[in-house]
């Protein structure tokens, strides 16, 4: 009897791990979001402002408006490197360009429309800052160069985070 009941539960374990891991899987995502708020030079917030993110690579283009709080998000972004377009009437149109949106990474980009017409444009070419402070979650994008330096085919998954720099062993 005792080892009937031993192989019950190790029958019992193995379908609940084989159950678990799919649904581990679901949680990883394979694209980024952008969100932000746009404001005028007195800090005060835009709503129906137009938002642009246009993908420099593909020139796919999507479209969106800012909320009644000055508020935007783009969800589901495929990543890559992004323009990103804001126009209102009376403000100054601004471009945000090679804004980069990696895999499961939320960018924060906040914008601020200056007034003037619509036909000048203020180009901001600076990159959107790479922390995340809207959540805790940790994670790297390996490149294809790191992935081809591994020396191993099969690659376990503890070999495997040492590739990312928030794995570290002592």
């Amino acid at each position: 009897m005792p080892l009937l009941r031993a192989r019950w539960t190790a029958v019992c374990l193995v379908v609940a791990t084989c159950l678990s891991i799919p649904a581990a899987l679901f949680g990883q995502g394979a694209s980024g979001r952008i969100v932000g708020r746009v404001a005028d030079p007195t800090g005060a917030v835009l709503p129906g402002v137009k938002v642009a993110l246009v993908n420099e690579a593909t020139n796919v283009s999507r479209g969106g408006k800012t909320n009644d709080s000055g508020d935007y998000s783009f969800v589901e972004v495929v990543p890559g490197t992004y323009t990103v377009q804001f126009e209102l009437t009376g403000f100054k149109k601004n471009v945000q360009k090679s804004v980069i949106v990696d895999v499961n990474q939320v960018v924060t980009l906040n914008s601020t429309l200056q007034i003037g017409a619509s036909q000048e444009t203020v180009e901001v070419t600076s990159e959107a800052p790479q922390v995340d402070t809207t959540s805790t979650q940790l994670g790297a994008v390996i490149n294809d160069r790191r992935s081809t330096n591994c020396h191993s085919i099969l690659v376990t998954p503890i070999s495997f985070c040492s590739f990312s720099p928030v794995y570290s062993r002592s």
